[in-house]
């Protein structure tokens, strides 16, 4: 482990700072939200491993395990309900025994090798063996934030086991024992630099809210300034000085709110914020111009089922693929493609009425098509398809943007509810004959 990687932890666990104290009392919160996934699953595999060890293993001591490794689960799990209402003592207890639990979960997981599998039984020290490994990857992954529990975690599960098979005489087992001294520490060197990427990304995160609480405050000091600057001419050369300086302070800190706020962290394109500051800027300017302004709603079909089967991550790499085809498919310098929120995107096309937006929505919809992702569990094709609502109109000086957004957003909801993978504006929907726009006059 290096230097600097151990220097870093020191300085996130140590740090006497507001921001650093946030992060460590957050990690907990971040934790505990495995509390359902890990009760189910530990009651799955515990099952199944009972069944293979009943054949050989005493009754009664089977069922003793296998009430007490649920238990530990089911101790989790109450916490993950409590935790959100505890106090803030309370909740540091609840730490420690979430830990603890989940390090006395290993050794009754090391128990199960020494008890119910003997060294003639293949069959149960493989599955055993199999199941250890599998737990400590998952262990690493979903509790990587509580660093103490998960290499506690490790050194109980582990430890023990390499040591009884070093010392068991039989080669292949001292193979078996010296493999798990590989993986012991290259899993612990995983879970460190998981942590310090975690709490890292959780510090910034923080001090993104923390420049936003702070520009806040510049603004009101500026307001305050300029208040002061009428009442009292006296100290007028004073307080423009003041007032200039507190300005530059406000500019600095509205820049590097703008780069850290203006795009979308998972798909690098523009975000709500962004799309909204646009479109208001967008919808003066056609006002002025009296030139029509074209919105299309992108949003992804069965997104969830998809989710649901392929995992998360898959579903963030769907989104961030989305993401490209819709800046690949936008060929001026004004148009914006931003993520709207969840699977729903926004297209925003100045100078361009209802017929040429449909085109666009029509070159996106088969560039997708194109793409090929699987969505086995869509109800509408076996590859990923996603449904369009377009809008067009001219502001006027009696309406609002809100009014592109909600026509936009009514032909999405007619483009879903008539079967999806589709394009609707107008109230005709893509595939059929398209009728007149009437949003665009």
């Amino acid at each position: 482990m290096s230097g600097g990687l151990l220097g870093e932890l020191l300085d996130i666990y140590t740090r006497d700072d507001a921001l650093y104290a946030r992060a460590r009392r957050w990690r907990f919160d971040a934790v505990v939200q495995h509390g359902p996934t890990d009760a189910f699953g530990n009651l799955v595999i515990s099952i199944v491993l009972a069944a293979i060890f009943a054949g050989d293993a005493d009754r009664s001591a089977l069922v003793a395990w296998l009430v007490a490794i649920n238990a530990l689960s089911l101790l989790r799990l109450v916490i993950y309900f409590a935790h959100a209402r505890a106090s803030p003592a309370a909740r540091a207890r609840m730490q420690t025994l979430f830990s603890l639990s989940l390090v006395a979960h290993a050794s009754m997981w090391a128990t199960a090798f020494f008890l119910f599998a003997p060294a003639d039984s293949i069959t149960n020290r493989s599955a055993v063996l199999i199941w250890l490994a599998g737990c400590a990857a998952w262990v690493v992954s979903a509790y990587t934030l509580l660093l103490e529990a998960v290499l506690g975690f490790l050194a109980v599960q582990l430890v023990p086991l390499a040591v009884a098979l070093m010392l068991s005489g039989d080669r292949f087992w001292q193979l078996v024992a010296i493999a798990i001294g590989i993986f012991l520490p290259t899993m612990a060197m995983v879970a460190v630099r998981n942590n310090a990427l975690l709490m890292r990304g959780a510090i910034t995160a923080f001090e993104k809210e923390q420049l936003a609480e702070a520009l806040e405050r510049e603004k009101s000091a500026v307001e305050t300034l300029n208040a002061n600057l009428e009442a009292d001419l006296e100290r007028r050369e004073q307080i423009e000085a003041e007032l200039r300086e507190a300005m530059a302070r406000a500019e600095r800190l509205t820049n590097t709110l703008e780069r850290l706020s203006s795009l979308d962290g998972l798909t690098g394109i523009a975000n709500r914020r962004r799309f909204d500051q646009t479109l208001a800027r967008e919808w003066s300017r056609a006002q002025r111009s009296q030139q029509p302004l074209a919105l299309i709603l992108c949003d992804l079909d069965y997104f969830k089922q998809y989710n649901d089967h392929y995992g998360h991550q898959a579903g963030d790499a769907c989104l961030r693929q989305l993401a490209q085809l819709l800046e690949r498919s936008l060929r001026r310098g004004g148009d914006l493609a931003a993520r709207y929120g969840g699977e729903e995107f926004a297209i925003l096309l100045p100078n361009t009425d209802v017929d040429q937006a449909t085109a666009v929505a029509e070159n996106i919809r088969e560039a997708l098509q194109q793409l090929g992702l699987p969505h086995e569990s869509s109800l509408v094709a076996q590859v990923l398809t996603a449904s369009f609502g377009v809008a067009a109109l001219v502001p006027g000086n009696d309406n609002a943007p809100e009014l592109l957004i909600e026509h936009a957003d009514k032909a999405l909801y007619a483009a879903k509810a008539a079967g999806r993978d589709r394009i609707q504006r107008a109230g005709a929907a893509r595939g059929g004959p398209l009728q007149p726009d009437n949003l665009l006059h």
